[in-house]
């Protein structure tokens, strides 16, 4: 059995169930979901995010139900002091237990899934990570995709701007504001300047015919005020009661211009279009961050400068 804990926002637990679901397949084994994280937001305070499970969203993803769930409590979440000293133990966890895997250096390690492998032909075994590259699940992408086929009822303007982005040749701009520009995330994640997207721009009208631009971004009135462009260009109204529709319509594009961001690599991994452009910024983290982001990004998608100085 494969009992796979799943944290964060939506776009990683999209993540954490490709992995887990992908190594269900693979040999033939039950899969579980922990859900603590998600349980212990209910009406109390936290250092992190207040978050909340999202996958019942996708068709593939209803037979995740309290049924299946786990109750594995490896996080305080309300001390971070604490939950560092855990986390410490967990990793040491990794060195004596053959049962537990928790995902030590962010992206893809082939000799660390090696690992995971060889224990799931023995054992049962707990995954604990963000697994955040293709390569975890690539090999059963086609029903990892299957899986992520979206299930809700989108809302009147939502169904609007589908209707709208089907009808042109549409190509996604994706802008990361809100947490990204506080203190603590600006020092840790690469800054998508204005000119990565007008160097994107470019490259897409020099590449694609007739091109529309569709501007997502949680600052609707920053992207108003520092967009001006000599091209078609729609800014779409967030959603942010159900920030879902934002990543489905993304996808519903034909081309994406990505942030450095989850979010909108699930929106443009999620498109269907064979002969789809998808560019994305040079970095994930700033120059200075010891994570290896070079697995995060598909080999296919286009990296431009992401702080260029020229336009």
């Amino acid at each position: 059995m494969i009992v796979a804990k799943l944290q964060g926002g939506l776009w990683n637990q999209m993540f954490q169930y490709a992995f887990a679901k992908s190594l269900s397949v693979k040999f033939s084994k039950a899969l579980k979901f922990e859900t603590s994280f998600f349980n212990y937001f209910l009406g109390k305070e936290s250092y992190l995010s207040k978050r909340k499970f999202e996958l019942d969203i996708f068709t593939g993803s209803r037979d995740i139900n309290s049924a299946n769930y786990t109750n594995r409590y490896l996080y305080t979440y309300s001390n971070k002091y604490l939950d560092f000293i855990v986390l410490k133990c967990k990793n040491i966890f990794n060195n004596f237990f053959s049962w537990y895997f928790r995902e030590l250096v962010r992206w893809y390690n082939t000799n660390f899934v090696k690992k995971i492998e060889k224990a799931l032909l023995k054992n049962s075994i707990i995954l604990d990570g963000n697994w955040q590259s293709e390569k975890f699940f690539m090999w059963y992408e086609d029903k990892i995709r299957n899986d992520f086929q979206f299930d809700v009822v989108l809302s009147a303007y939502a169904c609007e701007m589908k209707n709208l982005i089907q009808s042109k040749n549409s190509i996604s701009i994706h802008i990361r504001r809100g947490d990204y520009i506080n203190s603590v995330n600006s020092s840790l994640f690469a800054q998508c300047n204005l000119n990565y997207y007008y160097n994107s721009i470019q490259y897409m009208q020099k590449n694609i015919d007739d091109p529309t631009f569709f501007i997502f971004c949680e600052d609707e009135e920053w992207a108003i005020k520092n967009f001006t462009l000599d091209c078609d260009v729609i800014i779409v109204t967030p959603n942010q009661e159900y920030p879902y529709e934002d990543m489905y319509l993304m996808s519903r594009c034909n081309h994406n211009i990505i942030a450095n961001s989850t979010f909108s690599w699930r929106g443009a991994w999620l498109n269907n279009n064979t002969n789809k452009i998808i560019i994305h910024p040079s970095l994930l983290f700033t120059a200075h961050s010891w994570v290896d982001d070079s697995n995060f990004y598909p080999p296919s998608w286009i990296s431009l400068p992401i702080n260029s100085d020229a336009k």
